[in-house]
């Protein structure tokens, strides 16, 4: 066995991340998304996986942002009607969400290029995706090029994400970025979802309308549900928060497990602002999405509101990291 092997799932290559000393291990998708669908790690005697993805994803990808880590990029979640404005200039993106609006960015689903990885140690994999070069068809679609690099690695039962953002272009290039994980809860199979538990240290909430911001932030209520208090079972989300909380740089989530005995840390940098947390329909899981903006920024930001939108000028460069690990109660 090596740390990093592939393998090959019909049409699609699956990368195998494997750490011998924890036994811990993640599967990353780089024909579809480069999603991470899969985080194994074990405590003790037991073995979690602790993401969520259909049971044939890896041989029949599908659902691009139902299933695993998504990566959301130059935009995460909705941009209204696919319309915005930049530079003088208009622009119309497919309205990929039902014939509404545009959702979830454009690299979601598509190949990436797995790239040598450099200046970190450790078992890793590092896949790159450039507009100009992995999507020219749709270039026309964005302000200007973009390159955007993504590593996973495996640290014990750490699964580490290190984002980088580059302007290649000789234009100034807008974006935001967002990745929207999908976490079991419970954590191991018959758990029950009242003995299960979140906490994130947000804030604010922003206004929605139809799932989009109106400009308006609010703080949130005492019995919203992310303090840890109220069990998961009694909790329903889709809802976009602000106000983040960061202790020694870092803003940290925990979605803790008392039957299981275990808890997941969630925890990314300052590069990011926002944190989604959504619950799926079917439930057996739920989002923590952390974002750089808020959904829509590009037509709220002329607006006069700061909704986040970042800016690179030519050759500019952004880095951001997210933490993933589990340990015991």
């Amino acid at each position: 066995m090596t740390d990093h092997r592939t393998e090959q799932h019909g049409d699609h290559v699956v990368h195998v991340l494997e750490d011998p000393t924890s036994g811990s291990s993640a599967r990353i998708l780089a024909t579809y998304g480069f999603n991470c669908y899969s985080f194994r790690c074990r405590l003790g005697d037991r073995t979690f996986d602790l993401l969520r993805a259909d049971d044939h994803f890896a041989d029949q990808p599908s659902r691009p942002s139902g299933n695993g880590t998504p990566i959301l990029f130059p935009f995460p979640n909705r941009i209204r009607a696919g319309r915005y404005e930049f530079g003088g200039k208009q622009f119309e993106l497919p309205r990929n969400e039902r014939g509404i609006n545009a959702i979830h960015g454009l690299v979601v689903d598509r190949r990436w290029r797995v790239v040598p990885s450099s200046g970190q140690n450790g078992i890793q994999v590092t896949g790159q995706f450039q507009l100009s070069k992995d999507l020219p068809d749709l270039a026309h679609l964005w302000p200007a090029d973009f390159l955007i690099e993504m590593t996973y690695a495996v640290e014990k039962n750490r699964l580490i994400n290190r984002l980088k953002v580059t302007n290649p272009d000789s234009k100034p290039l807008p974006w935001g970025f967002g990745t929207h994980p999908y976490f079991r809860l419970p954590l191991q199979p018959g758990g029950s979802e009242s003995h299960c538990f979140v906490e994130s240290p947000v804030t604010e909430t922003w206004e929605l309308k139809d799932l989009l911001p109106t400009g308006t932030r609010r703080p949130i209520a005492a019995t919203v549900g992310v303090d840890g208090r109220r069990p998961f079972s009694e909790l329903k989300f889709d809802d976009v928060f602000t106000g983040l909380k960061f202790e020694n740089a870092w803003c940290t989530s925990r979605l803790i497990d008392r039957d299981a005995g275990i808890e997941v840390l969630f925890r990314f940098d300052k590069l990011f602002r926002e944190l989604v947390i959504y619950t799926p329909p079917s439930r057996g899981a739920i989002c923590l999405e952390p974002y750089t903006c808020v959904t829509d920024a590009i037509n709220l930001q002329p607006r006069g509101i700061d909704a986040g939108l970042r800016i690179l000028q030519p050759g500019e460069s952004a880095e951001g990291t997210i933490v993933l690990e589990a340990r015991a109660l």
